[in-house]
């Protein structure tokens, strides 16, 4: 990894561990501290609760314990009416959330009176005037026994407690003494209150207050107090609507909700005074919650978890003079927790930024220090690959860098003058891919070439030493960077003549065609040369060339104080055999048929002849490679002439071939191979050969 890289990575990471460090604790911190904001609200609205509750009752309860004292029942029945609608004004002045007040006697004998300020009751709905404001419900007489029956009616008052109306007499079930409320306050004998229950006729949710006056036995007076304010007052206290706020009693029944009113009328829009059980309510968030406190109906806070969601919940009994009241509070942990997840959010971003531009500072301040190494690298990885040419002078400040810098200056020098003696394309290849030297070599594929100057015996012979070395110098460049260029490795200069080969020390999975490519290239080369050398007056050096593929073992051969990459192998012999070929059959590039094979089909080939080379017990197909096809559109002609001349050779129809070798010879005169095979065939026609002749030649010379 590069140094640059290691130091702004090394200050990153010093970042992200100090920042995030920093966030972590941050966001458990201000989670702690929301968690206990949320159980502190919690606290809040369980007080709040048990306030609003007590507060009714406790206002409600001294105006019952004086009034039960000041009472007096002796009064005529006419008198009673007015005087229980200006008690329950009073009361209502005291306590709004008084609703009704109700008095009972032994005998069965009741007083109810209403506020019709609050709703007016179907009874009187016919008689209730503009100024109506209380309506009293009078029993006036009972059956022998509890329940079996009453006569009652109605009377209306209005604000002066003056009668502006009453119903006729009709016959009522309702009897004071089967009433929880009066039947307590006998038994116990002091102030009671009720659980929570459905008002009638009014539907609003309350409790009743009763107290048994002292001075008349059996006579009990009690006060309705609504709770329906508790519902507003939850709405006040829900912070979100997220935030699910309720009040239950024991035996299941919604008390109060800041959404009541709907719920209620949800399951029973006809009878909205009944009672709102738990159970029937169409609410998954109220049915969880309730479940988890039947599962386990201690208070205190917990985790229940709705639709996938988890919710901070606290169940707590209500404290106060109202029993088996429990208030339900839940809030999502993603609602509590929603600033702190913010926050974190921000110092995230705000770690992000400081990243940012701190790993920019990082790098510019490194990339002072790593650039001049950088450059020193790119350096070496020149002078591995033997381009020694001089860079520009660089500087820095840092002393190792220097000297450094000083060594690889050294080194160039060294390499340069030490590359005038080894060849530079075979080490760079080794260095590139790894080979070792080391001695010994392995088995592989390759494709080999061999090239000759023809004449060049007599052209030493003809030159003096430095002329000659001159004119060859010329001609192994351009030759030797043709085949190179192709990808082609040099493997020795023997003379005039040159040995290369494909597919090592690098892998070449089409070395084959690459070879071809490179043979046609350097033939192409030498023919230009040699038109700059005629026009020179220099001798001309025309040059022949043979490729074979095949398996051969390829290696560093030598010994331990002097060795050389080269290729060993019988096909290395043939190959050279294959490029002597050319002097018997008048061509340039000669390949073997595992060549013509292996090179594809942009090549174009004309079969020269099934021989048997010196050395050799085997005979051997020869092609000529006369150039890629795409640029002898004109020669497929001539191959296919001459492919129908070969045919017809081997199937010893002379006259045929000489006839097509003469059309060969009419328009291509300088084919030495179709003048050959005319010449056999004249022969052959003149001598037939024996009947097993196959048509193979032996060559008897290199």
């Amino acid at each position: 990894m590069p140094l640059q890289a290691i130091l702004t990575l090394l200050f990153v990471a010093i970042i992200v561990v100090t920042a995030g460090g920093l966030v972590l604790y941050s966001h458990e911190r201000l989670s702690r501290i929301a968690k206990v904001e949320a159980r502190e609200n919690f606290d809040r609205i369980s007080a709040t609760i048990a306030r609003g509750i007590g507060g009714a009752i406790g206002s409600a309860q001294i105006f019952l314990e004086t009034a039960a004292l000041s009472l007096d029942t002796d009064m005529p029945p006419e008198q009673l009416a007015p005087l229980f609608a200006r008690l329950l004004r009073e009361v209502e002045r005291i306590n709004p959330a008084v609703t009704g007040l109700t008095f009972g006697r032994p005998d069965g004998r009741f007083y109810a009176v209403f506020d019709l300020s609050r709703g007016i009751p179907e009874e009187v709905a016919a008689i209730a005037k503009d100024k109506a404001a209380f309506a009293v419900r009078i029993g006036l007489q009972t059956g022998p026994g509890a329940g079996e029956g009453a006569d009652e009616h109605w009377q209306v008052l209005d604000g002066d407690l003056k009668t502006i109306g009453t119903t006729p007499i009709t016959t009522t079930d309702y009897d004071p003494r089967l009433r929880p409320w009066y039947q307590d306050a006998m038994r116990l004998g002091g102030l009671v209150l009720t659980s929570p229950y459905q008002f009638r006729p009014l539907p609003v949710m309350g409790v009743t207050l009763a107290q048994r006056l002292d001075d008349s036995p059996g006579d009990v007076i009690s006060i309705d107090v609504e709770l329906d304010d508790l519902d507003r007052q939850l709405a006040e206290l829900r912070e979100s609507p997220e935030m699910e706020l309720f009040v239950f009693d024991d035996r299941g029944n919604l008390i109060a909700h800041p959404d009541a009113a709907r719920l209620r009328m949800e399951i029973e829009p006809d009878a909205p005074e009944a009672m709102t059980p738990i159970a029937l309510l169409d609410d998954p968030e109220i049915a969880a919650l309730y479940a988890s406190y039947r599962a386990d109906s201690g208070s205190g806070d917990r985790v229940v978890t709705i639709a996938g969601r988890p919710y901070l919940t606290r169940f707590q009994t209500v404290k106060g003079p109202v029993r088996g009241l429990t208030t339900a509070m839940a809030a999502p942990y993603d609602l509590i927790l929603g600033p702190a997840d913010r926050l974190q959010t921000r110092l995230l971003l705000v770690g992000l930024a400081a990243i940012l531009v701190g790993a920019v500072i990082v790098m510019l301040v490194s990339g002072r220090v790593t650039r001049p190494l950088r450059d020193l690298q790119a350096d070496v990885a020149r002078i591995m690959k033997f381009d020694f040419e001089e860079p520009p002078l660089r500087r820095s400040s840092i002393a190792e860098i220097v000297e450094l810098g000083g060594a690889v200056t050294a080194m160039r020098a060294a390499l340069r003058q030490f590359s005038r003696y080894v060849p530079g394309q075979l080490v760079h290849n080794i260095l590139a891919h790894r080979v070792q030297p080391e001695l010994g070599g392995k088995r592989q594929t390759l494709t080999l070439l061999f090239s000759d100057v023809v004449g060049f015996t007599t052209l030493a012979e003809n030159l003096d030493p430095e002329t000659l070395t001159q004119v060859a110098s010329r001609y192994f460049s351009e030759v030797g960077a043709a085949l190179v260029e192709s990808g082609g490795t040099i493997d020795k200069y023997i003379g005039d003549a040159v040995m290369a080969f494909w597919n090592a020390p690098a892998p070449q999975p089409d070395h084959v065609r690459l070879a071809c490519l490179g043979a046609l290239e350097a033939a192409e080369r030498v023919r230009k040369l040699n038109e700059a050398f005629q026009a020179e007056g220099s001798p001309v050096m025309p040059t022949r060339f043979g490729l074979h593929t095949g398996e051969v073992v390829v290696g560093t051969i030598g010994s331990v104080d002097r060795i050389n990459y080269t290729a060993l192998g019988h096909v290395v012999n043939l190959a050279s055999r294959i490029e002597g070929l050319n002097k018997r059959y008048g061509t340039t590039i000669l390949v073997s048929d595992a060549v013509r094979q292996g090179a594809g089909g942009d090549f174009l080939f004309r079969f020269v002849d099934s021989v048997v080379p010196v050395g050799a017990t085997e005979p051997i197909a020869l092609y000529e490679l006369m150039g890629l096809a795409e640029k002898l559109p004109d020669t497929g002609q001539r191959v296919a002439l001459w492919n129908e001349a070969c045919s017809r050779y081997y199937a010893r129809d002379w006259d045929a071939v000489l006839a097509r070798l003469d059309q060969m010879q009419e328009r291509w005169p300088e084919d030495r191979l179709a003048q050959l095979y005319r010449d056999r065939a004249d022969r052959h026609r003149r001598e037939p050969p024996p009947a097993d002749w196959t048509g193979i030649e032996r060559a008897k010379t290199k």
